[in-house]
């Protein structure tokens, strides 16, 4: 949509809650807008969605111009399920097919899905950089030893705080500039689509293997059968499978005491600019900065901070400098026996004292792994790099722990099935309650249609909803 400085904008709408779309659209400008629905499977609810702003158009528009019309100029389909199209949604010269082998919902940055709202919102020529940054890192990829390889560097980081660290809480990703503030999110639905399926399995050597590191961990041992069944369910998951939780770490350091002196250890990811965005005269002027000077000065404060959170993660508060080496190097200090996932504390072996005292209470520990992204510029030709490396990194890693990346039924898919037969449920408890003011009884709602239970709880809940709903709802009873 335009907005008032005449510059475009892009709002996203991924719920079918109407609050959700109310929010998105309630500064735009029917004329001025564009939807563009981007859905792999044609999912129903974000078709409901799409219905739902396409009625917003229609009642600011409708007036002035047909309906047909409307939708022709301001509503864009992006699907890999040609059925989508159909009912009326949008005419089909606005539909836009994803190509079969790209209808993986993790990797369609690339295709229609997303170059086709990127070109609207910043134009052509901005796409083709960030297409030509994508496909440099390909290159890169493709191309080099491993032993220099970024994307394998960084999944085989990922992998040795998972599987060697012990690390199962994920990663906290940090951005330190503002341009890079949605690329932890971005991060993260790309990781938990393609690392967070289930191992494939593998070799026994493999298996066994998993099992000595649980061991040796002391994880796999059991006094008595559920705990040994336990145990080996555990060896499972800290073995065969990457975290794949990705938390975004903010702007404003909410982390930093946790990740600091936290007693589960999580590792870090830190990403920065070296060039800074506001180096005009222009924003000068407009933060009211004494020109181009301050500017950097206050960049200079934010790269000092950057490489001073890395290291208080790697060293601490406590550094013994009487064992500093002619380098300045430090040996790292140890307050934590040597498996990083223990929550016990209070023991120091590098020169950090015990947490237990008070006077140590804003020390931090050290010892806590951390990864340091560094780019020259943000500029549209980085952020195709910061795309691809993405992507590449989380094949690799989903590769070596033997999880197919490239899955298709994920995500919100998985429960569809599930959502269609309590939305029934749901339904049927309407029509109980417009007939005889009544739900059914427990057994009458446990058991569905096909053989198919809903959880007590869940069914239990869900008549309280309906409760509440029914004056707020208008009934339609199904004919017997």
């Amino acid at each position: 949509s335009y907005s008032t400085s005449s510059t475009r904008r892009m709002r996203f709408v991924s719920s079918v809650d109407p609050v959700a779309s109310a929010s998105a659209v309630s500064d735009l400008n029917p004329a001025t807008t564009i939807v563009v629905t981007v859905t792999v499977k044609g999912e129903d609810e974000t078709l409901a969605v799409t219905r739902t702003m396409k009625s917003w158009l229609l009642q600011g528009l409708g007036s002035h111009k047909r309906p047909d019309l409307v939708v022709s100029r301001h509503m864009l389909l992006v699907t890999g399920n040609e059925k989508a199209g159909r009912g009326g949604i949008v005419k089909p010269e606005g539909m836009f097919l994803i190509p079969e082998h790209t209808r993986c919902e993790a990797f369609t940055t690339f295709t229609a899905a997303g170059l086709l709202p990127m070109s609207i919102v910043f134009g052509w020529r901005i796409v083709e950089k960030i297409i030509a940054g994508a496909h440099d890192l390909d290159t890169h990829f493709v191309e080099t030893n491993p032993r220099h390889n970024l994307p394998v560097l960084l999944a085989l980081a990922d992998i040795w705080n998972d599987a060697f660290l012990h690390c199962l809480a994920g990663r906290i990703v940090s951005p330190f500039t503002e341009a890079l503030s949605s690329y932890p999110a971005f991060l993260a639905a790309l990781e938990s689509q393609t690392c967070g399926g289930g191992n494939n399995g593998g070799s026994d050597n493999n298996k066994s293997a998993s099992k000595g590191r649980g061991t040796s961990n002391g994880v796999g041992s059991a006094t008595h059968q559920n705990g040994k069944v336990a145990a080996e369910k555990r060896n499972t998951v800290m073995g065969n499978g990457p975290s794949a939780v990705t938390i975004d770490g903010g702007l404003n350091g909410n982390y930093d005491r946790s990740l600091y002196q936290g007693g589960r250890v999580v590792p870090s990811e830190l990403i920065m600019a070296m060039d800074t965005q506001a180096a005009s005269t222009e924003n000068a002027r407009m933060m009211g900065l004494e020109g181009m000077e301050e500017i950097i000065s206050n960049h200079d404060a934010l790269m000092c901070s950057f490489f001073a959170h890395a290291d208080e993660l790697a060293f601490g508060s406590g550094i013994d400098r009487d064992n500093m080496d002619s380098n300045g190097n430090a040996a790292i200090p140890l307050s934590r026996n040597t498996s990083f996932g223990s929550a016990v504390s209070g023991v120091s072996t590098g020169g950090v004292a015990s947490s237990a005292n008070a006077s140590d209470a804003d020390m931090a520990e050290g010892n806590r792994p951390s990864t340091l992204i560094i780019c020259g510029r943000c500029d549209a030709f980085a952020c195709g790099q910061l795309v691809a490396l993405s992507e590449h990194r989380a094949v690799v890693s989903a590769r070596l722990w033997n999880v197919d990346p490239f899955a298709r039924g994920v995500g919100s898919s998985l429960r569809a099935n599930r959502a269609e037969r309590l939305k029934e449920r749901l339904q049927r408890m309407y029509e109980s309650l417009a007939v005889g003011g009544n739900i059914d009884d427990d057994n009458a709602e446990n058991n569905g249609e096909g053989g198919y239970r809903v959880n007590l709880a869940t069914s239990t809940i869900l008549g309280h909803y309906a409760t509440r709903m029914r004056d707020q709802k208008t009934y339609v009873v199904k004919n017997p």
